[in-house]
């Protein structure tokens, strides 16, 4: 009985690793013969998490930028992309060039990098190592409501909180 349930794991384990290699090796061909658009849409109906389409992404040569432009356009958000760029292995500064260079907004990007748990000065380091302006980026950190704001950003006081109050400093 037991070398039953043995052989009924080791099949269902090697069945399901060959159905993710095709999954990505599909990815990859229907790139080349359909365009990006299509490799992610139908990764999404493969029901294909996006840190599995950045890593097809990345297999297949696609670039960022690229990458970044199909997956927003199948309604993927920029917090999940950004966060499964950052499981990728993918550097901050990378996603944000990218994120730029796709036409997302400086807005948009430090909304999604927060989102995803990458700190303020994370963010405000690959912005500016981005190529981005000091003034943008101080603005775009403003207008997403990043939990320093402002007030870090212009060396103020913190903002106040449930969780930090005047009488803290």
């Amino acid at each position: 009985m037991l070398n039953k349930i043995g052989t009924i794991l080791i099949v269902l384990i090697f069945s399901s690793s060959l159905a993710f290699a095709g999954w990505k090796d599909d990815f990859a061909k229907t790139v080349g013969t359909d365009g990006l658009a299509v490799a992610v849409s139908t990764a999404q109906g493969e029901k294909a998490s996006p840190l599995e389409i950045v890593q097809a992404g990345q297999l297949a040569g696609v670039n960022l930028q690229n990458l970044i432009s199909a997956m927003v356009a199948a309604g993927i958000s920029t917090t999940d992309i950004v966060s499964a760029m950052v499981a990728a292995d993918i550097s901050t500064t990378d996603i944000v060039s990218a994120m730029v260079a796709a036409g997302i907004s400086t807005t948009d990007i430090v909304s999604a990098m927060a989102a995803a748990g990458i700190s303020t000065a994370d963010i405000i380091s690959a912005m500016s190592a981005a190529g981005i302006s000091t003034a943008e980026i101080t603005a775009a950190v403003a207008a997403a409501g990043s939990p320093l704001g402002n007030s870090f950003l212009s060396g103020g006081n913190p903002p106040n909180s449930p969780s930090v109050s005047p009488s803290t400093f």
